[in-house]
């Protein structure tokens, strides 16, 4: 007699589950507002993603005072010629190294734009919201007559 209680309770309960996962999944399907147009939904939020900047759009965002400038390059690449207030990570020196701050401007670039995109990548990765890659890197920089230090 117990053991036809319980088979019935654990039915009830795949039923309730059942139906459960049925109304979500139509809530998501259907997320709409009142005038019908599409809501926003934790699904339909875009993560952060990288954003290649020309050195137009990277000198402009490089006035924010709160911007943090890298350059990931090598040590002797660096020191050779950079982007004045720049400092120079690579790594995981990077990665230990950005502000707490995820929505703080992070400006990346190296010699070509490749390297910093995939730091760039990694820092998104991180939940940084508000990242810059120099995609014509410092030889763009420099080709636009930007100064370096």
């Amino acid at each position: 007699m117990k053991t036809m209680g319980l088979i019935r309770m654990m039915a009830a309960l795949g039923l309730v589950l059942v139906f459960a996962i049925a109304a979500c999944e139509r809530a998501s399907a259907t997320n709409t507002t009142a005038g019908g147009a599409e809501a926003d939904s934790v699904d339909s939020i875009a993560p952060a993603e990288v954003h290649n900047a020309c050195v137009k759009t990277f000198n402009e965002t490089m006035a924010n005072p709160n911007a943090f400038l890298v350059d990931v390059r090598s040590a002797d690449e660096f020191n050779k010629a950079h982007i004045p207030g720049a400092v120079q990570l690579s790594g995981d020196e990077l990665l230990v190294a950005l502000p707490e701050d995820k929505a703080t401007p992070i400006l990346l670039y190296c010699n070509s734009g490749r390297r910093s995109g995939a730091a760039a990548n990694a820092v998104v990765g991180l939940g940084y919201t508000d990242v810059l890659n120099l995609e014509p890197g410092i030889k763009g920089w420099k080709a636009a007559g930007m100064p370096v230090a």
